[in-house]
């Protein structure tokens, strides 16, 4: 769980494996982010609803992606590299 400076509740997220990811979830990951392999997977609460949200990897390119329970797209955005290989 996630709180603010106040001590405000944000967000409880819950890493769920991969066979737990809804259907409708799924399709959208399939049709839209073909070629990518889910890195990890987890499901989010805030306030403003529920969220699936899915690392995906292909090659050396990185995405993390929010999803509703409908499989609907909430945002997507590109990870950036690990700063450890910037620092040698």
């Amino acid at each position: 769980a996630s709180f603010d400076a106040r001590g405000q509740w944000l967000e409880t997220e819950y890493e769920i494996k991969k066979k737990d990811i809804p259907a409708a979830v799924k399709n959208t990951l399939n049709q839209e982010f073909a070629g990518y392999e889910i890195e990890e997977a987890e499901y989010s609460e805030t306030a403003e609803g529920t969220a699936y949200e899915i690392e995906l990897e292909v090659d050396e390119a990185n995405l993390e992606v929010s999803l509703d329970a409908n499989g609907k797209l909430l945002k997507k955005e590109v990870k950036e590299e690990d700063d450890e290989k910037d620092n040698r």
